[in-house]
């Protein structure tokens, strides 16, 4: 048994149908707010980005599948 991950299911339909899809749901409002607060910032700091260089939305957090 190997676990995968994908971001889409776009796969032959053999292989999808030999595999056991678990969805996980995007972040929790809890997480997205960690991750604003937190996370974020340490890792634009750490790659040297600007805030003009990258955007990022608590909707496309939390539905990381719709953006």
């Amino acid at each position: 048994m190997f676990v995968t991950t994908a971001d889409t299911m776009d796969m032959p339909q053999p292989l999808l149908d030999r595999m056991e899809i678990i969805r996980l749901e995007g972040y929790t409002r809890t997480e997205v707010q960690i991750a604003t607060r937190h996370l974020i910032p340490k890792q634009i700091e750490a790659h040297g980005l600007k805030g003009d260089e990258m955007i990022l939305t608590e909707e496309g957090l939390a539905h990381p599948d719709r953006h």
